[in-house]
């Protein structure tokens, strides 16, 4: 998953910490209440004044999520960065995420041989 975030306010993110992280969450609603954490990432940068970055990184998801999940980012999830405003630390991605079942594994026997003959009682390879 990538995210995209910026600096909107006034003054670097250097006065507070370079260090920091920012998570994602799944829900099968669009409440963050019902939310559950997947990927915790952790942020070393500054970020000056109208400037940002992207960042991408896996979504680790339980063997029992399958069917369609919001998708939630929230920066800065232990606050920190001493921010302007919190308010705008969490989104909710536009559109909910159809997460399907990993396929089982599927064996099939493709051939089998017996070379030459058998003595009964006796162990054949």
């Amino acid at each position: 998953m990538t995210w995209v975030v910026e600096n909107v306010g006034n003054v670097s993110t250097s006065q507070s910490t370079s260090v920091y992280f920012d998570a994602i969450y799944l829900s099968r609603s669009s409440d963050f209440r019902d939310a559950y954490r997947t990927t915790l990432a952790r942020q070393h940068r500054y970020v000056d004044p109208q400037d940002g970055y992207t960042f991408t990184d896996d979504v680790n998801l339980r063997s029992s999520d399958v069917g369609n999940f919001y998708v939630f980012v929230v920066i800065d999830e232990y606050r920190r960065i001493v921010d302007f405003s919190t308010a705008n630390n969490r989104l909710l991605a536009t559109q909910p995420v159809n997460v399907k079942l990993t396929p089982p594994p599927n064996l099939q026997v493709t051939s089998a041989s017996i070379v030459g003959f058998i003595l009964s009682g006796n162990r054949q390879q």
